[in-house]
């Protein structure tokens, strides 16, 4: 239920703080004076629309504040505003929230219908929901589309599956050559480096052998070699060191040096006997260190990147013999879904086929109260056969009678505006049984009717109010005499601007109020009677 409502800098409205009661609150006034505004105004704070050209010309920022108490009588305060850079801030007991969560916060509080609510109607598409709203299928139809957007999900993804092993085809035998190609080439971690120091060596043989028998001449083979020279120096040495100490770590050197080219000259004669002059394995070392070029040039432009390319393929080829794998779980998980989903949409059909009796003999008892004694509604379920949306297999449509003898048509077919606005009355009030939104707002859903079915237009929203916060915006004196707080809406100037003004009436300013409605802008002796006897005849209608 909504208590309090404070509005500043909204469209034409400079500031404004109401009050509201429970049961009925009335809202009239002329044309143009801004009485959409109220509703507007709420839609606004709840998370509807914001634009930028919502705030009053001259101000920088419009507010909309809201309170009162929940459905579960826990009190709330709601704000909401709006920049000149278009973004909006919004607050829930003092708390920034994002839009959408209020916009769910606000769907627990407040049912507005707006001035062409009632023309959903006319859209076949727009029935079934009604239906469920009624029936109370909501849970099972969210279940039913997740099911049915899993089973789309699913069925793209097969198909881009299978769309990938026909592509795939081409690309595995190119990649099983590669493979055998690289496989057959039996490449080894390191082989290039190591043909590569064996080939400078077989291409060097001569030149290794020629210049490992000349060393081993000049050390230790020749009439003047080194070896001998560096004896005598070892000897004098230690006759020095007889003579001074100070030389015996020159002899101990020199026995190093010694030893040392002793070494060398072994391992000279050694290595001489194991180079040998190969021509043919010359021949061999070329052709496959040309080979491995080859294939490092086609598979990376390194011998490393042939390793790095056979892993590819190897993956890649591991990765397509799963595609059967995946292309079965798919098909499987498919087929679960579309076991479910016939499931849910039996269960859904069912629940609604069994509601849609119901539904329209609460809406046909409705339509008699209001001035329509021998409309019949009635839920049609085309058929459909095994077609499946997203929101079932039902496709309904609302189809109604207005007069004996007459053929059933669409509400298109065979309402007026008056006749599609109390249809819309009816199944709020229907719904309103069911439904726990505390207020409920009308926007002039009394268009296009007067008189004796006005009045019984208000007995029915009069009846709302018994159980429902109802804000009614109208211009009729017959629902503007209902036992209500009643709320005139002006238009004035203030400050050389219009302004929208907002007026709690007592019992006196009322009668004047519903003259003016009677009479439009004279006043008599005769309306204002009018009035009052419509005033004192509320308490029956």
């Amino acid at each position: 239920m909504i208590n309090k409502l404070l509005v500043q800098n909204f469209a034409v409205i400079e500031s404004t703080e109401i009050g509201f009661s429970e049961g009925l609150n009335l809202f009239t006034g002329e044309t143009g004076a801004g009485k959409t505004l109220i509703a507007d105004s709420i839609e606004f704070v709840l998370g509807g629309r914001a634009s930028k050209t919502m705030i009053r010309r001259g101000t920088d920022e419009c507010s909309v504040q809201l309170a009162g108490k929940s459905a579960s009588r826990e009190p709330f305060s709601i704000t909401r505003k709006i920049g000149e850079n278009g973004k909006s801030v919004a607050k829930i007991n003092g708390k920034s929230v994002a839009i959408s969560e209020l916009r769910k916060f606000g769907k627990t509080l407040v049912d507005i219908h707006g001035q062409h609510d009632h023309q959903r109607l006319l859209k076949t598409e727009n029935h079934l929901g009604y239906l469920d709203d009624f029936a109370g299928t909501w849970e099972i139809r969210h279940n039913f589309s997740s099911i049915f957007d899993q089973l789309a999900d699913n069925r793209n993804a097969l198909r881009k599956l299978i769309q990938q092993i026909s592509e795939s085809k081409e690309k595995r035998r190119l990649c099983e050559f590669e493979l055998e190609e690289i496989e057959m080439l039996n490449l080894q971690e390191g082989e290039s480096e190591q043909i590569t120091e064996e080939l400078k060596r077989a291409e060097n043989a001569e030149t290794l052998m020629k210049i490992c028998h000349n060393l081993t001449d000049q050390i230790s083979e020749n009439e003047r070699n080194l070896r001998d020279m560096l004896v005598g120096v070892s000897s004098e040495l230690k006759d020095l060191k007889k003579i001074d100490s100070g030389f015996s770590q020159f002899v101990d050197e020199s026995e190093i040096f010694l030893r040392g080219l002793d070494e060398l000259t072994n391992f000279l004669r050694n290595y001489a006997k194991t180079v040998e002059i190969e021509p043919q394995r010359v021949a061999q070392l070329r052709e496959r260190l040309d080979e491995l070029n080859r294939l490092a040039f086609k598979y990376g432009g390194t011998v490393d990147g042939i390793f790095t390319h056979k892993m590819k393929i190897e993956n890649y080829l591991a990765q397509s013999q799963n595609f059967d794998a995946q292309q079965l779980e798919l098909e499987n998980q498919i087929q679960m879904d579309e076991e479910n989903l016939q499931k849910f949409a039996t269960k859904l059909s069912a629940k609604r086929k069994k509601s849609a009796k119901q539904f329209a003999k609460e809406i046909n008892e409705n339509l008699k109260k209001i001035g329509m004694p021998f409309a019949e509604m009635t839920v049609d379920f085309a058929e459909i056969g095994s077609q499946i949306f997203r929101t079932g297999i039902d496709d309904i449509e609302f189809r109604i009678i207005t007069n004996p003898g007459e053929s059933w048509g669409s509400f298109a077919e065979i309402l007026s505006g008056g006749e599609l606005s109390r249809v819309m009355l009816c199944i709020k009030s229907v719904m309103a049984e069911k439904d726990s939104v505390p207020t409920m707002i009308f926007d002039e859903v009394d268009a296009g009717i007067s008189g004796k079915i006005a009045a019984l237009v208000g007995k029915q929203i009069q009846k709302l109010a018994a159980h429902h916060q109802v804000f009614t915006i109208t211009h009729l004196p017959q629902i503007a005499a209902l036992d209500a707080s009643h709320f005139a809406i002006r238009k004035k100037m203030v400050n050389g601007r219009y302004a929208t003004i907002i007026e709690n009436l007592s019992t006196t300013q009322r009668t004047e109020e519903i003259a003016g409605l009677i009479s439009g802008e004279l006043v008599t002796d005769e309306t204002l009677k009018t009035a009052e006897e419509l005033l004192k005849l509320e308490g029956r209608i």
